[in-house]
């Protein structure tokens, strides 16, 4: 491996260009983590620096952690991944197009046809609503109700909306929270100790997100929506989830999840899409995410154990680390696509 595979001066001219703050890049292989880089700063009201242990919103790159957890829930037998959703839920259902046929799978794969691509958040301190509210649409919540809006299994459409609903059935299945039960079965096992799925991030050491050059109002907004896009991490921390994804696809000892079922959830089912990554090419996996003041992305090889994470504190982030991921996979002659929808 090279010592660097990009100059701190590339880097930060590449940030500054685009008006991104701070930036993370972590470089994987052999699912080790084999360089990684710290640039630019936390917000641009202070000075403190971002280094290793500095938190980013992971924004949409959570759906992945989505999916592994739905992958121990079947592990246990606590859920059939190919029965409908609405066997599951209690008080809330879904609605719409065909809706008792929308499958645990086609939620997590973006083929059951429910509506809501994204969440805008909401500022701290303003009211927030609750999950059925969310659901449902009705005030205080920023967005539309969720709801079956073309036939399943037809088409992909890329929904927000759906994950969440997949938040909703976690708690009505195991009467735990969300956040609780990505801890218990995800973060601790895989020994994710500077990460945590919040709607309000407790981290000491936060990038705080910015847009046009300027820290958004209240430095992040609150997304309740957890299961879409909660989780705040480290680009060190997020390399044990991939490297724990790869040791469970590959069928090693000790994986968090047996074989088929690690397999199952990087191949896709309609076009490139998988239960919560997507996978361009068999075996190599991607997520983009973006929320207001950030941007983030991934690429991961389960084979080989290579990949590219990239943690950014500005909406204008994704094209200068996308640039800067390129650059890397051409010195290293690698061949990894991955630019999914965030």
């Amino acid at each position: 491996m090279q010592t660097e595979l990009l100059t701190h001066h590339e880097i930060d001219a590449a940030l500054e260009a685009h008006r991104v703050p701070g930036a993370g890049i972590t470089v994987m292989d052999g699912n080790r983590i084999v360089w990684a880089r710290s640039s630019g700063l936390r917000s641009v009201r202070g000075t403190e620096p971002v280094d290793a242990d500095t938190s980013f919103a992971t924004c949409s790159m959570t759906k992945t952690v989505t999916g592994l957890l739905f992958m121990t829930l079947a592990r246990d037998g606590l859920v059939d991944l190919d029965t409908p959703a609405n066997r599951y839920l209690t008080g809330w259902k879904l609605q719409g197009i065909d809706a008792d046929s929308v499958t645990v799978a086609m939620l997590l794969t973006h083929t059951g046809g429910t509506s809501v691509h994204g969440f805008w958040g909401y500022t701290p301190g303003v009211p927030v609503p609750s999950l059925d509210q969310i659901l449902d649409g009705e005030p205080p919540a920023n967005s539309p109700p969720v709801r079956v809006v073309r036939p399943p299994r037809v088409e992909f459409s890329y929904s927000g909306g759906g994950t969440t609903v997949l938040q909703k059935f976690v708690g009505d299945v195991t009467g735990q929270g969300y956040a609780q039960l990505v801890r218990e079965r995800i973060l601790l096992p895989l020994g994710m100790r500077h990460s945590a799925v919040e709607m309000r991030p407790t981290a000491a050491n936060l990038a705080l997100g910015h847009r046009d050059g300027v820290m958004v109002r209240g430095g992040y907004c609150v997304h309740p929506e957890m299961a879409a896009g909660g989780l705040w991490s480290t680009g060190s921390d997020y390399a044990l989830l991939l490297a724990g994804l790869s040791d469970a696809v590959n069928g090693r000892p000790g994986a968090l999840v047996p074989q088929p079922l690690a397999a199952r959830m990087i191949t896709p089912t309609f076009a490139n899409s998988a239960c919560g990554c997507f996978a361009q090419r068999p075996g190599i996996i991607s997520h983009a995410g973006g929320r207001v003041g950030y941007r983030s992305h991934y690429v991961f090889d389960v084979a080989t154990g290579r990949g590219v994470i990239t943690l950014a504190n500005a909406e204008e982030g994704a094209i200068p680390l996308q640039a800067l991921r390129h650059t890397i996979c051409a010195r290293l002659g690698w061949d990894l696509p991955g630019d999914p929808p965030a």
